[in-house]
């Protein structure tokens, strides 16, 4: 797997913008060579990398999962070198079936840019992201400056409407809270990257790759935890991974190792984050659904701490029949809501508790049902059936 060259041109999707580029080769015969490309706004052309550095971040976790050497053309800073053959061992420990990679690529020692003194964070409107912002305010030595948001993470580069729609109300989010806001668009997620698995494995080294493009701009790029410092499991972001993407330039911070109950406690007396809290990702809008597990983790916890009416991006109450209709299907899910029940049982909410535990009980009544439907739609010949059980057993379930 060999980056074979990189360029800024103008961008096609937004003439406001440049495109940084770079053409990828693989060595497996049947992949096809591709560009990955990333949209940064024109005023910040002088901060664009010109380096190795994010390439080696994007491109690491494709090459480890084909078991392909990676070759980066452009020198790589030495600090982020030798942190990356440190990720890949702890990737390897996390899941054997990938490959510890060779990486060739010249080393350089990082010079600081005279201007690169400004601390981000990446903001996509959700419930990690604000905790972070409203803590890391003025007289914090990580005191944000800048707001990211990538389009075509959470909402797909196709989905142009439903992305407006979402940075209206961002923008109105660093407005009020004085913060520069950078609207950057890539199609990272439509490459052969999405090989990798994108939760559990890259979506940290997406993150660092698009903060390292514009690496001569800052000295902090925070990344906003999934976990408390306690719970740790392999995940694609989290406080053992995710600063080893810094160089000896820009630091690398996985911020807001707490439980999600006190960043929704933090956070739920914010009347910015009452009026545009977003978390859902089922949809690719910028829309809640109120009907999907991750919605309804967040309007229970919300509920518990007594503000789910205060908050205008959730359309619904919290009904309790729904909460039975729950399924976790994974760790990660299931300690959630084991979280939550805790919460509710010390709220004095016994309806929600049991709820809750019931929610236990029909996962592991139609599991078996929901991995045949997950294995049937594989086989085109069988996709009608998959979708019979799963209107049929599934029906109301949350997912």
């Amino acid at each position: 797997m060999k980056l074979n060259s990189i360029n800024v041109t103008h961008s096609p999707l937004n003439r406001n913008s440049l495109r940084l580029s770079g053409e990828v080769s693989y060595d497996t015969p049947q992949l096809s060579p591709e560009v990955y490309w990333i949209d940064i706004p024109k005023q910040y052309e002088r901060f664009i990398a010109d380096s190795g550095n994010p390439w080696i971040a994007c491109l690491m976790p494709l090459a480890m999962t084909l078991g392909e050497p990676l070759q980066i053309s452009r020198p790589v800073d030495k600090t982020l070198y030798e942190n990356i053959q440190k990720q890949m061992h702890i990737w390897k420990s996390w899941y054997p079936k990938l490959t510890v990679i060779p990486i060739e690529a010249d080393t350089v020692s990082g010079v600081v840019p005279d201007e690169a003194q400004k601390n981000c964070a990446f903001f996509s409107g959700g419930v990690d992201a604000f905790y972070t912002v409203l803590t890391r305010q003025n007289g914090d030595a990580l005191s944000v400056d800048e707001l990211i948001h990538v389009w075509g993470f959470d909402i797909p580069i196709h989905h142009q409407s439903a992305y407006e729609n979402m940075i209206q109300g961002l923008r109105s989010v660093s407005q009020e809270l004085n913060k520069g806001l950078i609207e950057i668009a890539t199609n990272i997620r439509k490459t052969k990257l999405e090989q990798a698995q994108w939760g559990p494995f890259y979506h940290g080294a997406a993150l660092a790759f698009v903060g390292l493009c514009l690496e001569k701009r800052y000295r902090n790029l925070l990344i906003a935890s999934t976990f408390a410092h306690h719970d740790i499991h392999p995940w694609g972001s989290n406080h053992l991974t995710d600063p080893l993407f810094s160089t000896s330039v820009l630091k690398v911070w996985n911020d807001g190792n707490c439980p999600r109950s006190e960043k929704i406690a933090r956070i739920c007396n914010s009347e910015i984050a009452q009026r545009h809290l977003h978390v859902c990702f089922m949809q690719g809008t910028e829309k809640n659904c109120c009907h999907c597990i991750k919605c309804y983790r967040t309007m229970i916890n919300i509920e518990l701490h007594g503000f789910l009416s205060c908050f205008k991006t959730f359309q619904d109450p919290v009904h309790i029949n729904k909460v039975k209709k729950i399924f976790s299907y994974d760790r990660f899910d299931r300690d959630v809501l084991q979280n939550l029940r805790t919460i509710a049982l010390q709220k004095c909410r016994g309806d929600i508790a049991q709820a809750i535990e019931e929610s236990f009980f029909h996962t592991d009544r139609v599991y078996p049902f929901w991995e045949l439907a997950d294995r049937l739609k594989k086989n085109p010949k069988a996709y009608k059936v998959a979708r019979l059980i799963e209107e049929t057993v599934l029906k109301d379930t949350l997912f």
